[in-house]
């Protein structure tokens, strides 16, 4: 059966809560705008009482905005969660998962990650799964943080020697003269055998239980609304594309707009929990007792 024939059904309940707005902040890429569409263009309603607003930015801000609790509903990097786990349920809608694929590293001139020792290399932000994947692959080489559009760039003007590429990088690298020295998806779903869970989306702990959990409800609908409707929500998803090339960013939404988006399967939550002891354990947190998924 495919996507457009099923019947995007949500139960209604009582939610005994004040009209509020919710905030759904993601990241300025186009997977996550497709994840979005059904709510940001209303055709996936809102729960009684409550209005929604949107606003995209890199995902280091979003993490550091939810770090701070500022907004409802966010994307956030998975490695990022540690810090906000007391402020926010994890939704099991809306993930992006990657099975034997993620952020890559990738140079002009190095081919190996032992040639990196001492090298700098730009990551996505310190709080980034990338980031956190590429340090513990290699940790004698120096990072330096960038917006994730400036990476590429950065390389081939040899202001850094390589970098950990993300979004539709992932995909373009390679004709604008870029080498991969490593995928670091790949990586890890060889070392674990589970697939790498690298981006979540996080519901605030104090709009209650109920109300988080008719949110990611709502969540579930818009990403099954956009796998119903590919041609409309990929167009709203071009919008946020830097790649020219056609098709890339279709592409790009394939591995990360999907079944593993509309719900989290047991491997990815096994490989979530792997990913956030590693990131408690290398920024010295202790570990989270409890994953908190709705």
């Amino acid at each position: 059966m495919s996507y457009s024939q099923l019947r995007i059904e949500i139960i209604p309940g009582i939610l005994d809560t004040a009209p509020r707005n919710i905030t759904f902040a993601y990241s300025g890429d186009p997977d996550d705008a497709f994840a979005f569409y059904g709510l940001e263009s209303g055709a996936v309603d809102m729960p009684p009482g409550c209005a929604n607003k949107f606003f995209s930015s890199t995902v280091q801000d979003l993490n550091r905005r939810a770090i701070r609790g500022e907004v409802e509903v966010s994307a956030i990097s998975s490695a990022a969660y540690p810090f906000m786990a007391e402020k926010y349920y994890i939704s099991s809608a809306g993930a992006s998962v990657g099975r034997g694929y993620g952020p890559l590293l990738a140079s002009k001139r190095f081919a190996r990650i032992e040639d990196l020792r001492g090298r700098r290399v730009a990551t996505p932000g310190n709080l980034t799964t990338g980031n956190l994947l590429f340090r513990l692959a290699c940790p004698d080489a120096e990072p330096v943080t960038m917006p994730f559009t400036e990476i590429r760039g950065a390389i081939l003007r040899d202001e850094v020697d390589a970098g950990v590429l993300i979004h539709e990088e992932l995909l373009n690298y390679e004709e604008a003269g870029l080498s991969r020295i490593a995928c670091l998806g790949e990586m890890w779903s060889c070392r674990t055998e589970l697939p790498l869970p690298v981006g979540l989306n996080v519901v605030r702990r104090d709009l209650g239980r109920e109300l988080a959990g008719a949110i990611v409800d709502r969540i579930r609908a818009s990403i099954l609304y956009g796998l119903g409707h590919e041609q409309i929500a990929f167009a709203f998803a071009e919008r946020y594309s830097i790649a020219m090339k056609e098709g890339i960013a279709g592409n790009f939404v394939g591995k990360f707009a999907n079944d593993d988006t509309v719900r989290m399967d047991v491997d990815t939550l096994r490989g979530l929990r792997l990913l956030l002891d590693a990131a408690c354990e290398f920024n010295n947190l202790p570990k989270i007792a409890h994953i908190d998924v709705i």
